[in-house]
């Protein structure tokens, strides 16, 4: 199984005005610094979660369908399918729809209806899936906006990446902040696939 973002988020659960007033920055000098620190702290959240925080389209490729019905979808926060393909035994592509999408479970997962796989071509990636997750803005995209916990866990994260810009600080312990933010993040944990 292997997977990878194939379109990334259109926005940021932590906007720059909203970073801007958290930091008390009122000048616009570091507006991209800002902008790339909101990043790597949504992608720092989404990696302790192994969850999409904001809507994202995710590719999963397998080799062959599990022994089970059930396909678990890594860093499912789950808004809909795109598409489900595998190449048959003649290596032509086949869409496969006789499933159901499972987004309360967690991990999402899609359960085969049927209880028997199609035969497929054997080689690596012959089994597509495209994926939407994550959070949206507005329930307009389909999703939910990010639980409070978590942007406050990306908000300390900004908070102090802007302030300490360096690996090392003498004399300091960071275990205040990885402790607070832990225990933002913690009650959305997802346990790996």
């Amino acid at each position: 199984m292997s997977w990878k973002v194939t379109t990334p988020p259109e926005f940021e659960p932590v906007s720059l005005a909203d970073a801007k007033a958290y930091l008390r920055v009122q000048h616009s000098a570091e507006d991209d610094l800002i902008e790339q620190i909101i990043s790597a702290a949504r992608d720092y959240c989404e990696q302790e979660l192994d969850l999409a925080i904001m809507d994202q389209e995710i590719t999963l490729k397998l080799d062959a369908f599990p022994r089970n019905r059930v396909i678990c979808l890594p860093r499912a926060n789950l808004i809909e399918v795109v598409s489900f393909d595998y190449l048959d035994s003649a290596g032509d592509s086949q869409p496969f729809t006789d499933y159901t999408e499972d987004s309360f479970q967690t991990p999402a997962r899609l359960v085969n209806n049927t209880g028997t796989w199609p035969e497929i071509l054997d080689n690596a990636g012959s089994i597509t899936i495209v994926y939407r997750a994550g959070y949206g803005p507005d329930q307009t995209s389909g999703g939910y906006p990010p639980p409070g916990s978590i942007l406050q866990a990306m908000r300390m994260l900004i908070t102090h990446w802007y302030d300490n810009r360096n690996a090392v600080m003498i004399g300091a312990t960071p275990a205040e902040l990885q402790l607070a933010v832990a225990s933002c993040l913690h009650k959305h944990r997802r346990l790996g696939v």
